[in-house]
């Protein structure tokens, strides 16, 4: 009976500390759930394979009432459901991220120069990528929406990703997502351009994406204040924050990847208060590091 015990004991022992490594992560999310909505999830992949999957729900009885208040302008019936890596919604700024790499399939195929001098003044808008989003639809004759489809959407496995069905898509914020989906995306990013043995983007494009353009000749007319802190840069569609590099979404939801460390995570809110937000996300990317 005591080798039993020994045996069972031992085996919790394993689980527990299986655990340990994202309990600090666990705790974080359900200590800063009402600050970001109410309800998280938080999807984090290494090597090809999801390590960690974590949903909180906290919402106050006030953020209760706004969604319901929200579901009625929309004729819908509101939802209070935890959220799963199959909860779908609008990611705003996280699309430009899907759209730069869509843009550079027609950079790696030559189909689009990547030449100039660049600029000396940064402003970030959304006027760039839908500019951008009607010469991908000149070049190929081809709409937006069937462009991601074919060449990101498909071969990424993201059977629940598009830009909506509307006569003009909207590349730097129009796209709806779920963090299955997105994390696929990541795991191509970090991968290098690569997802399940199939090249999406090449090595290059991937790496041309990351590069810092805010030198210090750059002046910065317009950046949006929850990116604005010192030692952020900017690439293509994709913010540099140190060693992590994200496309922040104006709904909260935050992708990221250390290349460093090779691990992507994607973190789905829905909370449009962005007071202390990137404070937030550092902490949130500080605490994965060392959960891995």
């Amino acid at each position: 009976m005591k080798y039993i015990f020994f045996i069972v004991a031992m085996g919790l022992l394993g689980i527990c500390r299986g655990q340990e490594p994202f309990a600090k992560v666990d705790a974080w999310l359900q200590e800063n759930a009402r600050d970001m909505g109410g309800r998280a999830i938080l999807v984090v992949a290494k090597d090809g394979q999801i390590v960690h999957t974590k949903s909180v729900n906290d919402m106050s009885s006030g953020q209760r009432m706004v969604d319901r208040w929200i579901a009625r302008q929309q004729h819908q019936e509101a939802s209070f459901d935890d959220y799963s890596v199959a909860t779908r919604q609008p990611i705003a700024s996280c699309s430009k991220w899907l759209s730069a790499a869509l843009i550079m399939t027609f950079v790696d195929e030559g189909k689009l120069p990547m030449e100039g001098e660049p600029g000396k003044v940064f402003h970030y808008s959304n006027a760039g990528l839908q500019i951008a989003g009607a010469i991908l639809e000149k070049v190929s004759g081809e709409s937006f929406e069937t462009l991601f489809g074919e060449r990101i959407a498909r071969p990424l496995e993201m059977t629940h990703t598009d830009f909506g069905k509307g006569p003009v898509a909207l590349p730097a914020g129009g796209a709806s997502s779920t963090p299955e989906d997105y994390i696929h995306f990541l795991e191509m990013i970090v991968n290098r351009g690569v997802y399940h043995d199939v090249r999406v983007l090449s090595e290059q494009s991937v790496s041309e994406m990351q590069v810092n353009r805010l030198g210090p000749e750059v002046r910065i007319a317009y950046t949006p204040a929850e990116n604005g802190g010192a030692g952020v840069g900017y690439g293509y569609g994709e913010w540099i924050m140190g060693e992590a590099v994200s496309s922040p979404g104006l709904f909260g939801s935050f992708p990221w990847i250390v290349n460093a460390r090779g691990y992507c995570a994607f973190l789905m809110t829905v909370n449009l208060n962005n007071k202390g937000r990137q404070d937030r996300e550092m902490e949130l990317v500080q605490l994965v590091d060392a959960a891995l």
